[in-house]
């Protein structure tokens, strides 16, 4: 399949730097709450209000493209982070100014590393997830089988059903498919039907469909994964 899952790696380890990131903040924030530092309130509004438009600018046009990419999601999350931090500096530099409170500055620091936490966690989850090929969320296995059993009278049976994804949206299955007794090419017909049926409705690029009549077939040879899951 290429390279693709490059972007995966790519959006993990956005999302382990942006944990360390985070703890980093915290730290600092910790530090700066216990020892409070006189901070140049006027200069800081200023390039903050300047970052956090330049921010939401950036979010903005990355907000439409992260549901379809992990990658650019993790960028997107590192710009929120970014717009967040502006957005606290912005109101920290106000009240500061007309409280004196510089205790304000690493308050919200702290708040904001924490959102960054959880939306870290999140990224790398989901880049586990891909990376384990774990089944996607988005297909319900059931459903599936359900689906692919009433599209043709001619299928009677399914087993060994695996859906993965190799990256964000590119779906990817195996199963065997157990039909009648035929010819090569009408078998070739059901083959068909069935991969135009997994790309309509399930968005499944990549369908590897090994077709069974049941017939004098030693399931146990063909499919070596439930033999060597049992001597585990």
């Amino acid at each position: 399949f290429g390279f693709y899952r490059a972007e995966i790696i790519a959006a993990l380890f956005n999302g382990i730097t942006l944990l360390i990131i985070s703890g980093f903040i915290i730290w600092e924030a910790y530090k700066r709450i216990l020892n409070p530092v006189p901070i140049a309130e006027k200069e800081m509004f200023i390039v903050a209000a300047v970052g956090l438009a330049v921010n939401i600018s950036t979010a903005l046009i990355l907000w439409k493209a992260s549901s379809k990419s992990l990658n650019v999601r993790s960028a997107f999350i590192h710009m929120l982070g970014d717009t967040g931090s502006s957005i606290g500096v912005v109101i920290g530099s106000v009240v500061i100014y007309f409280t004196g409170y510089y205790i304000i500055d690493p308050i919200f620091s702290v708040i904001i590393a924490v959102l960054i936490l959880v939306w870290s966690f999140s990224l790398i989850k989901d880049s586990i997830r891909i990376l384990m090929e774990s089944t996607p969320r988005e297909i319900n296995l059931n459903a599936l089988k359900v689906s692919l059993l009433e599209l043709d009278p001619k299928i009677n049976d399914m087993h060994d059903l695996h859906v993965w994804e190799i990256t964000t949206g590119m779906y990817c299955m195996t199963a065997h498919i157990v039909i009648e007794d035929m010819n090569v090419s009408e078998s070739e017909k059901i083959l068909e039907k069935i991969s135009d049926f997994l790309q309509e409705k399930y968005n499944i690029q990549h369908p590897i469909i090994q077709l069974e009549t049941g017939m004098n077939f030693n399931h146990s040879l063909a499919c070596g994964l439930e033999k060597f899951n049992s001597k585990r």
